[in-house]
């Protein structure tokens, strides 16, 4: 049976049904979804909406549907369904309203849910470069350059000022003398425009030289400071060295400790520019060249040496120095030929250019021989140092003839003959001496030993005669004589008995003795 809602006809005869647009089925009580049957059934931006029997097409949220059936955008303030509501935004602010929801999208600068809220972009400190400062502005900001920077070519960033510029926009230049300053590119502070002087200079404009001598500088009481244009420099005093390791000024005389010292001149020659020599600062510095200018010549020939001016003149450079080294054969024949090199005339190098210089004290050759005989030993007779070639040796002396030679070595030889002689005659005659009064000095001892013993009879020991003489040693009898035993018959005895007790015999004297040779 026929739904006679959604049935146009129902055949009288067979019963069936024709159902309206959108149903089907036997009875027509089955709806037809056209938005699925339907390919495209709907306009661009709507939405099929199947409905019994029927369908419609809905524009989507944002667009209205125009007189020719299609979707178009809602206008500016206006969103949703059909275009049905209005934009809460501050359009003065917003740079779109959504059509679809009513959002807001909020110009730069505006932040907010309706766009009317200034954003405060200088609260965040990367806003603006370096060398800049941000303003607030009412939705913006703006980055104002510094005083002592000024804007990039870009523009995008602020920079510092350069070239020896400074103040707004780098438009002033620095006052400074840049040579006296920290950066020579950028003599003063790119904000003041003061001027950054180094540790020697001072002054609004780095004009005024630091006398650094002003406070002790100088540790060492040997020394004297000396102010330069680029600080200062200690100098020892006159009569005083550098002591290479210790780094303190010592006395020259220890110099010549061990070590050889000759006296030596040269003059250079350079023009002496009316300079005082003195003044204590000025000689200093001039011996400093002179003594870097020698050392490196004198460095070629030896190693381990000292070189101290004693005295500068000028007229050129006239130079008195000390140099002191080591003796050794290699070393003082090394400076012999560098006396010949000076002599000759040789180029130092003095203050960075290259001079002529000649030591006109050595033009005759004494010294440099002396110096090589000081090597080698002296050149011996008839021998005489000479100087050929630049070299110093030992050659036959052409003023002492061979002849000559060899009488004085027969003179020589005689003499030394004779002298030898001498002392051989010499010793023997002191040995038969020496021989001759052993002999004596045993005879004396016989004769005395004979005087106090005669036959078997001994002879009584008077201690008063002892006492008398110190003859009380043990052996005191031996040093007796006649003289002696005589007058010690005189002695004292306790008692007569004593006296008597011993009887006292004189020896006889020989008759061919002679009466000298019993007594000392």
């Amino acid at each position: 049976m026929c739904n006679v809602t959604n049935t146009n006809l129902c055949d009288r005869t067979t019963g069936s049904c024709t159902c309206k647009k959108g149903w089907t089925g036997i009875f027509c009580n089955e709806d037809i979804d056209d938005c699925i049957t339907t390919a495209n059934i709907c306009p661009a931006l709507s939405t099929c909406d199947n409905k019994p029997g029927e369908y419609s097409c809905d524009c989507n949220a944002g667009y209205l549907k125009n007189a020719f059936g299609q979707c178009q955008e809602c206008q500016q303030g206006r969103f949703g369904t059909d275009c049905s509501q209005s934009c809460l935004c501050d359009m003065a602010h917003t740079a779109e309203c959504k059509t679809n929801n009513g959002s807001c999208i909020c110009e730069l600068g505006w932040t907010g849910r309706t766009c009317n809220e200034d954003v405060k972009e200088c609260d965040n400190v990367t806003t603006c470069s370096a060398y800049s400062t941000c303003i607030e502005a009412i939705g913006s900001y703006e980055c104002i350059c510094n005083i002592g920077s000024k804007r990039s070519l870009l523009g995008n960033k602020c920079l510092a000022c350069s070239d020896n510029t400074y103040g707004d926009r780098c438009s002033l230049p620095c006052p400074c003398k840049t040579d006296n300053t920290l950066t020579p590119t950028q003599s003063c502070d790119h904000v003041s425009g003061s001027c950054l002087c180094t540790a020697f200079w001072k002054g609004n404009t780095c004009e005024e030289d630091i006398d650094e001598c002003n406070a002790d500088v100088c540790a060492d009481s040997n020394a004297f400071c000396h102010n330069t244009l680029l600080g200062y420099k200690c100098f020892c005093k006159k009569g005083f060295v550098l002591h290479e390791t210790r780094g303190l000024c010592e006395n020259v005389s220890k110099l010549s400790e061990g070590q050889e010292a000759l006296q030596l001149q040269i003059t250079l020659n350079i023009p002496d520019n009316d300079i005082n020599l003195s003044v204590e600062s000025t000689f200093a510095v001039y011996a400093e060249k002179v003594v870097s200018s020698l050392r490196q010549y004198w460095s070629r020939f030896i190693k381990g040496f000292t070189v101290v001016v004693n005295t500068l003149r000028t007229g050129s450079l006239h130079v008195d120095y000390t140099l002191y080294y080591v003796p050794s054969t290699n070393t003082s024949k090394a400076v012999s030929n560098a006396f010949v090199e000076m002599v000759n005339g040789i180029d130092l190098e003095f203050d960075g250019k290259t001079v002529s210089a000649v030591s006109d004290g050595l033009a005759n050759s004494s010294v440099v021989c002396d110096v090589y005989q000081v090597a080698i030993g002296d050149c011996g007779f008839s021998m005489a140092c000479v100087v050929e070639k630049g070299i110093a040796k030992c050659v036959q002396n052409p003023m002492v003839s061979t002849d000559s030679i060899r009488l004085i070595v027969g003179v020589t030889v005689s003499i030394g003959l004779l002298l030898l002689l001498g002392i051989i005659i010499a010793v023997y005659a002191l040995n038969k001496r020496k021989a001759r009064t052993a002999m004596k000095i045993k005879q004396k001892e016989a004769f005395n030993n004979r005087a106090l013993q005669h036959g078997d009879q001994k002879v009584l020991k008077l201690p008063g005669v002892e006492s008398r003489r110190n003859y009380g040693a043990p052996d005191a009898s031996r040093y007796r004589t006649w003289r002696s035993l005589a007058l010690g018959l005189s002695g004292s005895y306790p008692n007569e008995h004593d006296r008597s007790a011993t009887s006292f015999k004189l020896p006889r004297l020989a008759q061919n003795q002679k009466r000298t040779n019993s007594f000392n």
